[in-house]
């Protein structure tokens, strides 16, 4: 289950637990409570090459900064960041606060004798 809330920082979040009342300190109006809640990160490439996400996984808490660094295949050239990213620094960090689609913008086929000077 994902949790999804909004609210202002040093905001209260009160829950009712089965037995009793819960409060929970928040940042975000969103509970500071390990995994309840996680967002998920998709790295799609447009062209060809390769992005690295660190750290990798399937899900991430709220907060976390998640680095993607992109590179390029030979003849090809990373261009820019789209979708819940975007420009062209390389690596790049995100801080996962929903979930992301990030589209990784490869472009070419490069060629001659310049042609590794594209890549980044």
């Amino acid at each position: 289950m994902t949790l999804r809330c909004r609210g202002s920082i040093g905001a209260l979040w009160l829950g009712i637990g089965g037995l009793g009342l819960a409060v929970v300190l928040s940042v975000g109006g969103c509970p500071l409570a390990p995994g309840v809640d996680t967002f998920s990160l998709t790295a799609v490439i447009q062209g060809q090459g390769t992005v690295r996400v660190a750290p990798g996984g399937d899900a991430y808490d709220l907060g976390a900064e998640v680095m993607l660094t992109a590179t390029a295949d030979d003849g090809w050239a990373f261009d820019r960041w789209e979708g819940g990213l975007s420009g062209s620094d390389n690596p790049a960090t995100i801080t996962m606060d929903s979930d992301k689609t990030i589209i990784a913008i490869f472009t070419g086929p490069v060629s001659g004798p310049f042609a590794s000077l594209g890549r980044r």
